[in-house]
């Protein structure tokens, strides 16, 4: 599915954008190659300035899009051209850390695509910390639009004091037809979608790949917050094989006016970690009103290396010929540095964990964010 969207990206130069917010009129390149251009042109209304991430987690794909963003203190809106009939990919890049005085536990925002729901009270840091990244990308499938522009509106929440919105890259890149020319099959929740399922027989001999599409409805109800996915055999068909066979799964949700979804919870890891961490703090007497900046992390981190080096050495000094064969099990320096902000409160509200960070648990995690792929639109579109 990748393949043919990224040639015919190449194809639709014309048609496809590759903003990097935040940007000079210049632009700048990424690792790979690719060219990424100002966004200041397609910013229409509303106040946001522009910024660079205070510091570089180890885990970035590139510097271009995510240590620079822009920032948005009131609703804004990008205006991005598009042909009216075409289906196009839309992508999302977040980065949540210090952006100036920009605390990222702060940003709680909606995002918008022409009266569409993207994202709802979205927290990227909850979202970054829940599932140990850095930076997260959000992906949208937008059916034809009947309008020469897109209209990307960022707001910031009014639930949250001192709310931001904010977003380090936009690619929109115009999707080929062919890959929606198959209408899906309908199933219903809880009841058997097919009972004789036979991969081979669908395709009539090994080795021959296949797919099926199916549509659940999900009703608002308690407990309707988990989509159920069963695979086993059936004895009633005396099969040669008692077994099931599946590749992969991929789950859309459709919608044509919100595709927003609540922002993750920590897992209880996570969580007893943070409290651990925050005791530590409280014991030591570490607690400030501001971060230490990433230079002063990376030179802490640098200092402990050669100190441990030195140490090392000292001691195959001291016992020559000796040997010990041990596994490493430290984690990541930068995980223990202190970048990024604190508030004035007392409480920590950003640190940079290998893959993740440390929230505010005062902040409301109960709002909405989105899910990672969804279809836009109405699915006779299809």
């Amino acid at each position: 599915m990748c393949i043919p969207i990224l040639l015919n990206a190449q194809s639709n130069k014309d048609e496809s954008l590759i903003l990097g917010c935040g940007l000079d009129e210049k632009g700048g390149k990424d690792s790979d190659g690719r060219q990424w251009n100002s966004d200041n042109k397609y910013v229409s209304g509303g106040n946001s300035v522009t910024a660079k991430a205070s510091f570089q987690d180890p885990s970035l794909l590139s510097e271009v899009p995510y240590m620079t963003a822009r920032i948005f203190t009131s609703e804004t809106t990008y205006k991005l051209p598009i042909l009216p009939d075409k289906r196009y990919w839309l992508r999302l890049h977040f980065y949540p850390s210090v952006y100036n005085n920009f605390n990222p536990a702060d940003s709680y925002f909606s995002v918008t695509a022409n009266g569409v729901t993207l994202l709802n009270n979205f927290s990227s840091f909850i979202t970054c910390q829940a599932l140990s990244q850095a930076y997260i990308d959000r992906e949208y499938a937008l059916a034809p639009l009947n309008s020469d522009v897109l209209e990307l509106k960022f707001k910031p929440s009014d639930k949250q004091d001192g709310a931001f919105a904010f977003v380090n890259g936009i690619q929109l890149i115009q999707m080929p037809d062919l890959l929606f020319d198959s209408p899906p099959l309908v199933g219903y929740p809880g009841q058997t979608v097919d009972a004789k399922a036979d991969v081979i027989g669908w395709t009539g001999s090994q080795g021959v790949a296949t797919y099926k599409d199916y549509v659940v409805y999900v009703h608002e109800e308690p407990g309707a917050d988990q989509l159920w996915l069963a695979l086993h055999p059936n004895p009633a068909t005396t099969p040669r094989y008692y077994d099931s066979m599946l590749n992969g799964v991929e789950i859309f949700k459709l919608n044509d006016t919100n595709l927003s979804g609540p922002n993750p919870q920590l897992s209880d890891m996570m969580m007893e970690y943070e409290e651990r961490f925050r005791n530590f703090e409280d014991k030591n007497g570490h607690r400030k009103n501001f971060a230490i900046g990433g230079a002063a992390g990376g030179a802490a981190g640098f200092a402990l290396v050669a100190a441990i080096c030195i140490a090392v050495h000292q001691r195959k000094k001291r016992t020559p010929g000796s040997y010990t064969n041990t596994t490493s099990s430290w984690l990541p320096l930068y995980g223990n540095s202190h970048t990024g902000t604190k508030s004035t409160s007392g409480k920590t509200h950003y640190k940079n964990l290998s893959l993740g960070s440390e929230h505010d648990p005062s902040h409301d995690s109960t709002g909405n964010s989105a899910a990672i792929f969804s279809q836009i639109g109405n699915p006779k579109g299809r």
